[in-house]
């Protein structure tokens, strides 16, 4: 044998030697925490046994993939014996960390160095499972490092449930969080990750995502202080949300290019129920019904290139959905009973390039569509039961085809744009059906019951 295999040999056994399993356990070999994961060295497992255990253990920056885990109720109370802060539960230094199955309480900051955090995060890699944090003074969990994942725990009496500030690939999931002072979740990093977490009373946003490529992903979340859910993000994927009674923003708030929003589900939200900012969004399959909120169902200020395709408002302040933006396709969405104000519509579009296509207003507290749009297509869509006009298009150059207005309050048709081809419309039983302050450059085969005909428009 040569001699670097022979010491290749004792070098590896050496580091095996120091991976233990060890069992804490009162009145034990071991009978704190801290005793047991120093004798257990880096990659050993440390097992707890149930009890309650009044200290702040750490694993150091020495014990790589140490494993800390519970055997039956383990609480470990991070308050010193006058009941004074101590700093965190838990504070995890080493890289590759799993800490699994505790009861965390009354962690409170004691000055520099030791946040009042259940469990401290510095070093990457750690995965946090199935803790359960009560009445941790500044944050359940605080992580300040790459790559934590935190999955089935339970946190709630703290400031922030989840914190992690310039983290990357932060995941955060099937987490139940109430009662924070701040914020339920909070993520600042790249890749980030909320998923099937309940996130309930907060005084704050419910969750908190700054980074590109974020997920929110099966969240719940109810009675936020603020917005619902909060991101600041490219490329964010938001699939099937619900957002329950945002108290003092909007149910959904997304800022950044790229945002796709499929199949999430809105109540109730005091501003708007979505609203987005940004170019190349899509928005698909959303739901949002709220009775007290102020502002519109869906609101979205894009640049260029926005999809909203079978989204459906039932309420809004102003308008159902509106959209401000160049290179719009909306197709199939349905706006209900939107509009309580002076103004309102069931949608509204601003911009130009546009397809407007196969859309439903229907008993809105103003018009059903204000288009201010040009060079847009306007086809298949219908306009019933609302207050004022069915159709407002003002915008040139755009093809209205194969519209219907019926029983509106006021005109079915408003047309005042330039150079517009109007055909193939139906217009009935609204106060009138049709009427243009400038008389479209074609006007062919439409049908009207009352006020105009096929031929000709009532002039304003």
């Amino acid at each position: 044998m040569s001699i670097r295999i022979a010491v290749l040999l004792a070098l590896t056994a050496t580091a095996t030697a120091q991976a233990a399993n060890v069992v804490v356990q009162k009145n034990g070999q071991f009978p704190t925490i801290q005793a047991g994961i120093t004798a257990a060295g880096a990659g050993g497992t440390v097992t707890v046994k149930a009890g309650v255990y009044e200290e702040t253990p750490l694993i150091g920056s020495t014990l790589d993939g140490l494993t800390l885990k519970a055997s039956g109720n383990v609480i470990i109370d991070a308050r010193l014996a006058n009941g004074s802060g101590d700093g965190p539960g838990i504070q995890i230094n080493a890289d590759d960390v799993t800490v699994r199955g505790f009861t965390i309480r009354h962690a409170k900051d004691a000055g520099a160095g030791k946040p009042g955090a259940g469990i401290w995060v510095t070093a990457p890699g750690a995965l946090i499972e199935k803790i359960k944090f009560i009445n941790c003074e500044t944050v359940g969990i605080q992580v300040e490092t790459s790559g934590t994942v935190i999955r089935n725990c339970v946190i709630t009496g703290t400031g922030y449930g989840v914190y992690a500030s310039s983290s990357n690939e932060t995941t955060v999931e099937n987490c139940s969080v109430t009662y924070c002072s701040s914020y339920g979740i909070y993520l600042n990093g790249t890749t980030p990750i909320a998923r099937k977490n309940t996130v309930k009373h907060t005084t704050g946003y419910g969750i908190y995502l700054a980074g590109s490529d974020a997920v929110i992903e099966k969240n719940t979340v109810t009675n936020a202080g603020s917005s619902g859910i909060y991101v600041n993000s490219s490329d964010a994927v938001f699939v099937g949300n619900k957002v329950f009674s945002a108290l003092d923003g909007n149910g959904i708030y997304s800022s950044g290019d790229g945002a796709t929003l499929e199949n999430n589900t809105l109540f109730d939200s005091r501003y708007e129920g979505i609203y987005v900012s940004g170019s190349q969004l899509t928005l698909r399959k959303n739901r949002v019904r709220t009775t007290g909120g102020s502002d519109e169902g869906i609101y979205v200020s894009g640049g260029v290139s926005v999809v909203l395709e079978s989204n459906i408002v039932d309420g809004g302040g102003y308008m159902g959905i509106y959209v401000s933006a160049d290179g719009v396709t909306a197709r199939k969405n349905v706006a209900l009973r939107s509009g309580r104000y002076a103004s309102s519509a069931g949608f509204h579009f601003s911009g130009t390039v546009a397809t407007i296509e196969k859309n439903t207003a229907k008993d809105c507290q103003g018009d059903g569509f204000v288009l201010y749009v040009g060079n847009a297509d306007i086809l298949n869509n219908v306009s019933t039961g609302n207050t004022v006009d069915g159709f407002d298009v003002n915008g040139p150059n755009c093809e209205v085809l194969n519209n219907v207005a019926l029983k509106n309050a006021g005109e079915g048709f408003d047309l005042s744009g330039s150079s517009l081809v109007f055909k193939n419309n139906t217009a009935k039983n609204n106060r009138i059906d049709v009427a243009a302050s400038l008389m479209p450059s074609t006007f062919q085969a439409n049908q009207f019951g009352s006020g105009g005909s096929s031929t000709s428009p009532e002039i304003d």
